[in-house]
């Protein structure tokens, strides 16, 4: 017989061990990911994402400046150790500032709006200040 309660006890652990991991990782992001923009001299970034269906994906990642002009994003590779990415496979790749802050958006999501990816809230958009 299954002990729901022991079941719910350890998924409870399992969810607030994933939430130290996203708000870790998230930092770890923001510290590689804000300097880079402001050296572009990019003071917004708007991100556009499609939370329908059973799957959502990031649309569109704008990014802006202080008059609300887009420029395009920066093609910069983080350092090795400052944002790595881990495929499902366990390997760690450098990756870019745009794969960085794709990363930094469903990050966010996840910690804020937990099922997202399966609303009906269709083309949403996230906007951050750069400094």
């Amino acid at each position: 017989m299954i002990d729901i309660e022991a079941v719910m006890a350890d998924f409870a652990v399992r969810q607030a061990e994933r939430q130290m991991q996203v708000a870790e990782e998230i930092q770890q992001l923001k510290v590689a990911i804000l300097p880079r923009l402001q050296d572009a001299g990019i003071a917004r970034v708007e991100i556009r994402f499609d939370g329908c269906g059973d799957s959502g994906a990031v649309e569109e990642c704008a990014c802006l400046d202080a008059a609300g002009a887009g420029i395009p994003c920066p093609d910069v590779t983080l350092l090795e150790g400052e944002a790595d990415s881990v495929d499902r496979t366990g390997s760690r790749e450098p990756q870019s500032l745009g794969q960085a802050l794709e990363q930094l958006t469903y990050l966010a999501l996840e910690r804020h709006h937990p099922g997202w990816e399966d609303q009906r809230r269709c083309l949403r958009r996230i906007g951050d200040r750069c400094g």
